[in-house]
């Protein structure tokens, strides 16, 4: 499972989304769940980048330390949990690269590196807004899909992102999505640095 991304560029026409209250772009190099992203999701007929935590909240519940970071594509259709976000609140989580632990359950994992050599990679992700003391936020849920690693981040193709964000498009379009788009990535591995959520710099994707 991929818990980990990084993401410490993001092209002019992302950051041109973005509202007057969001702060300036920082770059981020080991981003965790339940901590604050970006995300990109269509709003009438346009694209924003908004920020967002990463911990998924349904609407409708009233448990809010109960939430879910990851969704598998194979089962989200039968999920009351993520039915209304699937249908009309699809949203993408930009990142320059996540990380993977590889190794057997009983020894330390090695971390590695996936990215594509300075290409954004587009991660899908479902979004939901919930209301706490009358102030709105919104938290998101990264879908996965199966890999020979455990499992990883749903990538799209960018030609695919107007399709899989507009809330007009119905489920049943993007079912060809939710088997990912098979992009050859590169991999390396990084230091043991990156366990620690707190470490955030670029030594975290350094080779070793």
């Amino acid at each position: 499972m991929s818990g980990r991304y990084s993401l410490h560029h993001l092209p002019p026409r992302w950051l041109d989304c973005a509202g007057d209250s969001m702060p300036a772009f920082a770059p981020r190099w080991n981003i965790a769940p339940d901590q604050q992203v970006l995300l990109l999701r269509q709003r009438g007929d346009t694209v924003q980048l908004t920020p967002a935590l990463w911990g998924f909240t349904p609407a409708w519940s009233k448990d809010f330390s109960q939430v879910v970071t990851h969704a598998r594509t194979e089962n989200l259709a039968g999920q009351r949990f993520f039915a209304d976000a699937l249908a009309t609140r699809r949203g993408v989580l930009p990142a320059t690269g996540f990380y993977e632990w590889r190794g057997q359950a009983r020894t330390r994992k090695q971390p590695y590196w996936l990215s594509r050599q300075g290409e954004l990679l587009y991660m899908a992700a479902l979004w939901e807004p919930y209301v706490v003391a009358e102030q709105e936020y919104l938290s998101v849920a990264l879908l996965t899909v199966q890999a020979a690693y455990l499992r990883r981040p749903l990538l799209l193709a960018e030609a695919d992102l107007a399709l899989w964000m507009d809330p007009a498009t119905p489920v049943e379009r993007i079912q060809v999505l939710l088997a990912g788009s098979g992009l050859a990535l590169q991999e390396r591995k990084v230091s043991t640095r990156v366990n620690d959520p707190l470490q955030d710099g670029p030594e975290c994707i350094r080779p070793v």
